[in-house]
């Protein structure tokens, strides 16, 4: 049937590669959740992504390159999760759902945001491209809350007042820090809530 996948050997090179770098993405997020980052070596993602125990070496080079572009690679999922959740809405709103979206993207991948979370704490101690890409990765996502609320604070959705800079350093600090006690405890009921307060408080403090 035309629905059915191709099969191995009918896949061109560039697809056979395309296959090989994802297998290897997503066997380093499974083996770094297992065994953390310092015990999880390019020979092991190789063989756990199928093929050989070189095979990460020779796509990416050193393991701060691979786990740079696992960086880079999950971060382009979330973005994926964020921006139709954003379309047509402005000021607070977009913040609201773009604080949903990040909420909804790691219940749906706990390994993949908990792998992001632990390599932007590596890339702290780190001077490797894993820094690099962690920098872009959070400057990334503060520079769009800063734009979404000086677009608001244009439009009149927020409140005129409002230091769109100093609010997106805030915004940032309180989701991400929210995202890392849920991965640390998700078990625990009152996250949800938690949730919900940080929405309530965006609400009470930026709509006009």
């Amino acid at each position: 049937m035309g629905s059915e996948a191709a099969s191995p050997n009918r896949l061109t090179q560039a697809d056979r590669s395309a296959l090989s770098e994802r297998r290897t993405l997503e066997a380093a997020v499974s083996l770094m959740g297992e065994r953390g980052y310092e015990k999880t070596t390019l020979a092991a993602i190789g063989e756990a992504a199928g093929y050989s125990r070189g095979l990460a070496t020779h796509l990416f080079g050193s393991k701060p390159d691979l786990f740079a572009q696992v960086i880079r690679w999950i971060s382009e999922k979330l973005r994926r999760e964020v921006e139709p959740a954003l379309r047509d809405r402005g000021g607070v709103d977009a913040l609201i759902a773009f604080g949903d979206a990040h909420w909804r993207f790691g219940d749906k991948n706990p390994g993949m945001t908990r792998a992001l979370y632990v390599l932007w704490f590596q890339s702290l101690i780190a001077d490797s491209p894993m820094r690099d890409a962690a920098i872009e990765d959070l400057l990334g996502h503060r520079d769009r809350i800063r734009r979404i609320l000086e677009q608001g604070i244009a439009a009149g959705t927020v409140r005129a007042d409002a230091d769109a800079s100093a609010e997106a350093i805030q915004f940032c600090g309180a989701l991400f820090g929210l995202g890392l006690q849920w991965l640390i405890d998700p078990a625990d009921p009152r996250m949800g809530g938690m949730h919900q307060r940080f929405k309530d408080s965006l609400t009470a403090t930026l709509r006009p």
